[in-house]
């Protein structure tokens, strides 16, 4: 076989594997490459989020040791927040709507911390975008229905990454509701192949106000 024949993988793939290798720089340039072409938050839909997914699936089948689940997690989290902390093209922000205010916005994530660095993109995005937006770290999991019920809060965002997600997150919806039951919850159901209807089943009802399976708000 030549290779011109063999498949070519994609960026998510590449960039997975070079953290696998532990090879962080290389992994940021896959990211980097992309990010050329595409906005953020397309390269968050169309690599990190995949490639976090595929760690995630390593990672409950037992494939994906501590040592290397590690390395991945905080190499992706170091290169979320270098991202985060450029400046931003004009095309790639999108501000309120003149007449509607910023919101106030508390990201939880659903279990671990692949659905923390889900959340933590997510936050980066809505704060560029001109919302109040906050990550309650898995550290400080406990704090949260005293927040819920003391702060001034206008959507909650529940981050889960599949697989198993969908049970985690019912859960954290679920304890959220009984905190403050007039609070509006988002669930961010991220890279997930299952069709609405199976989800919603899954879930529920009254467990979230809406669902969405993409990195932005």
């Amino acid at each position: 076989m030549c290779s011109s024949d063999l498949p070519v993988l994609t960026p998510e793939v590449r960039y997975y594997q070079r953290l696998l290798a532990m090879d962080e720089d290389e992994a940021a340039e896959i990211a980097e490459g992309v990010l050329k072409e595409k906005t953020l938050v397309a390269v968050y839909d169309s690599v990190i989020i995949p490639a976090l997914s595929l760690a995630e699936q390593d990672r409950h089948e037992n494939r994906l040791d501590p040592d290397h689940a590690a390395f991945v997690f905080q190499s992706t989290g170091e290169l979320i927040e270098e991202l985060g902390d450029r400046r931003l093209p004009e095309s790639d922000a999108q501000p309120p709507a003149p007449e509607a205010s910023p919101l106030s916005i508390l990201c939880v994530p659903s279990r671990d911390n692949a659905d923390e660095l889900a959340g933590l993109m997510l936050v980066q995005l809505a704060r560029r975008d001109g919302h109040h937006a906050e990550l309650v770290l898995l550290a400080d999991i406990e704090t949260l229905p005293a927040r819920l019920k003391r702060d001034h809060i206008d959507v909650l965002f529940v981050s889960a990454l599949p697989p198993f997600a969908v049970i985690h997150a019912r859960s954290a919806c679920r304890r959220a509701r009984q905190a403050n039951p007039d609070l509006k919850i988002v669930l961010g159901l991220w890279n997930s192949a299952l069709p609405a209807e199976k989800v919603a089943q899954r879930l529920g009802q009254a467990t979230c106000d809406t669902k969405i399976g993409r990195a932005h708000v």
